[in-house]
């Protein structure tokens, strides 16, 4: 029965996998509860069943820089794209508290920071964004 169950997890990885357009075996496997560290394009499996998360981009950066007084800290929102063996499809959270978790079937994902934080008002380019997550179960 443990063999049968196994087997159907990785199956289902597989699958999950194939849909989502990304080799398996460039995939790493995140435990649950644990943070993952993502650059846009990246992509992370987790969880029993399998869901495949990955880091599409910093649709908005409002954060205050570092090197200037604001009134509010304002906030990053991330587009991340979650597939499961029922499909996929995008999820949007952001750094602030309120906005930073996103239910995907039996899971929480939660942002849990963006990096780098802004320190001019220069816009930050897109390749050197950093997204922490961190799956749960609900």
């Amino acid at each position: 029965m443990r063999k049968y169950i196994v087997t159907v997890a990785i199956a289902t990885a597989f699958v999950v996998a194939c849909n989502a357009g990304t080799p398996t075996s460039q995939v790493p496997l995140i435990l649950l509860g644990e943070d993952a560290i993502m650059a846009p394009g990246d992509t992370i499996l987790v969880g029993d069943p399998a869901v495949l998360i990955s880091f599409t981009n910093v649709v908005s950066d409002s954060r205050c820089p570092t090197s200037v007084t604001c009134i509010q800290a304002g906030s990053a929102r991330v587009q991340l794209r979650a597939s499961t063996s029922a499909g996929s499809r995008d999820v949007f959270v952001e750094t602030q508290a309120s906005q930073d978790t996103t239910s995907v079937d039996s899971y929480r994902v939660q942002l849990r920071g963006v990096t780098p934080v802004p320190a001019t008002t220069t816009p930050i380019p897109a390749a050197t964004y950093r997204a922490t997550v961190r799956v749960t179960r609900k």
